[in-house]
Order: C-alpha cells, then structure tokens, then sequence
C-alpha cells in the first residue's frame, strides 16, 4: 500500500469503524497484528490479499433482493471482519507515529549537531589567539 493509499485509509477507518469493536474483537484486533509481526506486515499483507474483498453487483436494487439472492451488500473496507478492519486502523495510525517519531528524531539530531558546532563557534569567539595556539600546542596539535 503506497504512502497515500495509507493516508487516505487512516483518515477513512475510523469512518467505518466509528462503532469500534467489543473487547474480543479488540483482542482479536491486537492478535492479527501480532500474529505477522508488525504493524507494516500487517498492512502489506492485507493490501496484498484480495480474498477479503466481495464483487459488486451492479444489478442488486434493494438490500432485500441481495439478501434474497444471496448476495452480500459489504463492500470494500466494510467487507472486512471487525478484527481486521480495527488492526489495520491500529496498524496505519502505529505506522504513522512511528514515522512522526523517526522524523522528530532525525530532527533532534539536526539540532544537536547544529548547537555542537555553535557551541564550538562560541566557545572560541573570545579567545585570544595567542590561548588557542598555546592549548594546541599542549594538546599536540602544531
């Protein structure tokens, strides 16, 4: 699933999950997750099975007349168990943090990084150059 396809997805699930789950579903929920490892696993893997999706039939005119014939009127997300459509909502928004984290990381380090070299800056600013050579030569840096 590409980066928009789970962006979409993360702001649509919670749509059609908006009844959540019981307790057993939830469980459940953390299980399938669990169960491939990952949040990611878990998003690849059900973007790559198309077992969970149900043809549409463009003929179905009432709810009744599907029933009727058999056929299920859930489509897309909302053919989805409960468990499943709960993991993936928990899996994509896992993700998103995970990578809001990361960034916010990184940018920690940036930032430390740039108030070392400052600091470096500073720390020299008013030393004489007379000191600077002096302590080089201690240290054994001609």
């Amino acid at each position: 699933m590409g980066r928009e396809a789970e962006r979409i997805a993360s702001i649509i699930l919670p749509k059609v999950n908006r009844y959540g789950g019981n307790r057993t579903e939830v469980a459940a929920a953390v299980e399938e997750i669990e169960r491939v490892g990952s949040a990611d696993e878990f998003v690849r893997r059900l973007a790559g099975s198309g077992k969970h999706t149900v043809p549409y039939r463009p003929a179905q005119k009432a709810w009744w007349a599907a029933k009727e014939w058999g056929y299920s009127t859930k489509h897309g997300l909302f053919s989805l168990p409960v468990p499943q459509r709960l993991a993936l909502e928990m899996a994509l928004h896992e993700e998103a943090e995970r990578r809001a984290m990361q960034g916010e990381l990184e940018e920690l380090e940036r930032a430390w990084r740039d108030a070392e070299e400052i600091a470096g800056i500073s720390d020299n600013l008013l030393v004489p150059s007379s000191v600077s050579s002096a302590l080089d030569k201690l240290k054994g840096e001609s």
